[in-house]
């Protein structure tokens, strides 16, 4: 079957290679602070939600901290009794980060 379009494939596709080039390029200033965001919050997983240490929060936690939960108060206070709360409801608890992925200032795991 003949196609009826006018633009010759190849150049289609040459755009498109560009295009994601080009993507990429402006994307990589991020990588470092994402690369950075990423280790924070896996660092706070591992030193704060793992063994369930309310105390580091104040060490690492900024202070008015804004929490995404609508059962958690805000600011570092609501963090820190957030965290006792989970470690009287469950005292020995397991955390493994299998992925991280960062989107800007976006961490997910």
């Amino acid at each position: 079957m003949k196609s009826n379009c006018s633009i010759p494939c190849s150049i289609l596709l040459s755009g498109v290679v560009i295009a994601c080039a080009a993507s990429s390029a402006q994307a990589a200033p991020n990588t470092d602070v994402e690369s950075l965001n990423k280790s924070i919050v896996t660092q706070f997983i591992a030193g704060i939600m793992g063994p369930q240490d309310a105390d580091a929060v104040a060490r690492q936690v900024a202070p008015h901290i804004i929490e995404h939960d609508p059962l958690v108060q805000s600011g570092r206070h609501g963090t820190t009794e957030w965290i006792r709360a989970m470690r009287h409801k469950s005292p020995a608890p397991a955390f493994t980060v299998k992925h991280a992925i960062a989107d800007g200032d976006m961490v997910f795991v």
